[in-house]
C-alpha cells in the first residue's frame, strides 16, 4: 500500500513537472492559458476574431479525446507552435521613420565646370577702396555650382570656399550702406541668369511674377548701360521657357521706351530683336501692330543711331519671314515713315537702308506695295487740300477784316507801335554792306594800334549790323586816350 501510494506520488510529481515545462516553453512561443481549464490557444495579432474561434474549439476536441495522464503526455510531447509572423524588435531609444513623400526638383542647375576656387581676403582686411573689387570677384566665386545629389563629398574644399564667401557677403551686407553699387549690378543680375536657366517647366507663378514685377521694371534705370546685356539675357530666357509671356514683356517694353535718350533706345532695340529671334509667329501676331509702330518712329528719328539700327531688321531673315508672313498689317504701318524719310532725311547711309526695305516690300507683295503708294499720294493731297482751305479761309477772315470802318485806324496804330516804323531811316542793303566792311576794317586796325600799344588786349563781341550803333562806336573815347591828352599838355 505504501509502495503504491509512493509510485502514484512519483506520477503526479512527474506530471506536474513535464506540465509546468510545457507551459513555460509554450509561454515564451506566444501561447496564452486559461485559468479554468488550462487549454492554450496561440494568440496571432493579425487573426480575425471568427478564425481564432475555430482554432481553438478545433484545438479543445482534440485534447479531449485523449483521456488520463497518457494522453495529456503524449500530446504535449506532439505540440507545435505554429507559425506566427516575425516581428521586428525595436530598440528602446529609436523612433519609427516617417516616410515622406518624394519632392521633384523644380529646378535643374548644370554644374559649372571649373570648380576650383580660391580663397580670397576677407572684406575687411583690404582697403575701403579695394572693397567693391574683392565684393565682385567673392561674387563670381558664388555662382560657380557644385553636385550635392549624386556625389556630396566631391569638392569639399571648394565648396568651403564659396560657403564662407556666402557667409561673409551676408554679414558685409547687412552690417555696411551703399554696399550694392553700379559696378556691382551685373554681376548681380549675372546671378539670376544661372538661377533662371534652371528652371523646370512649367513656369510657377511666383517666376513669372518675378520677370513682369521685379526684371522689366529695371529697364526704366537711367544707368541702364552697366547691366543691359546681362538683364536682356534674362528675359530672353523667360520667353524661351514660356512663350505665353512674349506679350506682355513686349508691351512693357514698349511702355518704357526711352523718349530722348537715344543710346538707351538703341539698346531696346537691340533687346527687341533678340525677343524677336525667339518670338512664336502665334505671338507675333499678338504685337506686331503697335510694335512696327514704335519702329515706325524709330526710323523717322533724326538720331542716325537709331533709325540705323531700326533699319537693320531688314536685314535678319526670321523678322523678314514674320513680316512676309504679316505685310498686310505691317506694310500700311512702315510705308509713309519709310517713303517719308528716303527724302527727308539728313544721313546718306538712312537713305541707302530705307530704300533697300522699300526693296524688300516691293518684292514681298507688288500688289500691296502699288495700294500703298496710291494710299500715301491721297494722303498728302488731302492735306495739300485742307492746307489750302485753311489759308482761304484766313484770307477771307482778313478781307471782312479791312471791310470793317476802323480797319484803317486800327493798321496805323499798330505799325506806329512796331518796332520797324519806329525806325525813320532804314538804311538800305548797299548801306549796310558798305557798314559791316567799315566796321571790319576799323576794328582790324584798332587791333593792331593796341596790340603794339599793349600786350594784353580784351577780346571784343561781334558789332551789331545797326547805323546808330556804329555812329556811337566813332565818337567814343577810350579812357587810357584822355588820360594821353591830358598828360601831353
Amino acid at each position: 500500500m505504501v509502495f503504491e501510494w509512493s509510485v502514484v506520488e512519483a506520477s503526479l510529481l512527474v506530471y506536474t513537472s513535464r506540465r509546468v515545462l510545457t507551459r513555460s516553453l509554450l509561454s515564451v512561443c506566444g501561447h496564452t492559458f486559461t485559468a479554468d481549464t488550462g487549454d492554450s490557444h496561440v494568440s496571432m495579432p493579425h487573426k480575425s476574431k471568427k478564425e481564432k474561434d475555430s482554432s481553438k474549439s478545433g484545438r479543445s476536441k482534440k485534447s479531449g479525446s485523449k483521456n488520463g495522464p497518457a494522453g495529456d503526455q503524449d500530446g504535449s510531447n506532439k505540440t507545435v507552435p505554429p507559425a506566427t509572423q516575425l516581428m521586428r524588435v525595436k530598440q528602446p531609444g529609436s523612433q519609427s521613420a516617417v516616410k515622406r513623400e518624394k519632392r521633384f526638383s523644380t529646378s535643374f542647375f548644370p554644374l559649372s565646370a571649373n570648380r576650383e576656387l580660391h580663397k580670397l581676403p576677407e572684406l575687411a582686411d583690404v582697403a575701403p577702396a579695394e572693397q567693391e573689387k574683392l565684393f565682385i570677384q567673392k561674387l563670381r566665386q558664388c555662382c560657380v555650382l557644385f553636385d550635392f545629389l549624386s556625389d556630396p563629398l566631391s569638392d569639399l574644399k571648394w565648396k568651403e570656399v564659396k560657403r564662407a564667401a556666402l557667409s561673409e557677403m551676408v554679414e558685409y551686407i547687412t552690417h555696411n550702406r551703399n554696399v550694392i553699387t553700379e559696378p556691382i549690378y551685373p554681376e548681380v543680375v549675372h546671378m539670376f541668369d544661372s538661377i533662371i536657366n534652371g528652371f523646370a517647366l512649367p513656369l510657377k507663378e511666383e517666376h513669372k511674377i518675378f520677370l513682369l514685377k521685379v526684371l522689366l521694371p529695371l529697364h526704366k534705370v537711367k544707368s541702364l548701360s552697366v547691366y543691359h546685356p546681362q538683364l536682356a539675357y534674362c528675359v530672353v530666357q523667360f520667353l524661351e521657357k514660356d512663350s505665353t509671356l512674349t506679350e506682355p514683356v513686349v508691351m512693357a517694353l514698349l511702355k518704357y521706351w526711352p523718349k530722348t535718350h537715344s543710346p538707351k533706345e538703341v539698346m531696346f532695340l537691340n533687346e527687341l530683336e533678340e525677343i524677336l529671334d525667339v518670338i512664336e509667329p502665334s505671338e507675333f501676331v499678338k504685337v506686331q501692330e503697335p510694335l512696327f509702330r514704335q519702329l515706325a518712329k524709330c526710323v523717322s528719328s533724326p538720331h542716325f543711331q537709331v533709325a540705323e539700327r531700326a533699319l537693320y531688321y531688314w536685314n535678319n531673315e526670321y523678322i523678314m519671314s514674320l513680316i512676309s508672313d504679316n505685310a498686310a498689317k505691317i506694310l500700311p504701318i512702315m510705308f509713309p515713315a519709310l517713303y517719308r524719310n528716303s527724302k527727308t532725311h539728313w544721313n546718306k547711309t538712312i537713305h541707302g537702308l530705307i530704300y533697300n526695305a522699300l526693296k524688300l516690300f516691293m518684292e514681298m507683295n507688288q500688289k500691296l506695295f502699288d495700294d500703298c503708294t496710291q494710299q500715301y499720294r491721297a494722303e498728302k493731297n488731302k492735306e495739300k487740300a485742307k492746307s489750302k482751305e485753311r489759308e482761304e479761309a484766313w484770307l477771307k477772315i482778313e478781307n471782312l477784316a479791312k471791310s470793317n470802318p476802323q480797319f484803317s485806324v486800327y493798321v496805323h496804330s499798330s505799325d506806329l507801335n512796331s518796332p520797324v516804323a519806329m525806325e525813320t531811316d532804314v538804311p538800305l542793303i548797299e548801306d549796310v554792306q558798305r557798314l559791316k566792311k567799315t566796321v571790319e576794317e576799323g576794328a582790324t586796325q584798332l587791333q593792331h594800334e593796341q596790340r603794339k600799344e599793349r600786350p594784353m588786349m580784351r577780346r571784343k563781341s561781334e558789332l551789331p549790323q545797326d547805323i546808330y550803333t556804329t555812329k556811337a562806336l566813332e565818337s567814343h573815347r577810350r579812357a587810357e586816350d584822355m588820360l594821353t591828352t591830358h598828360d601831353g599838355l
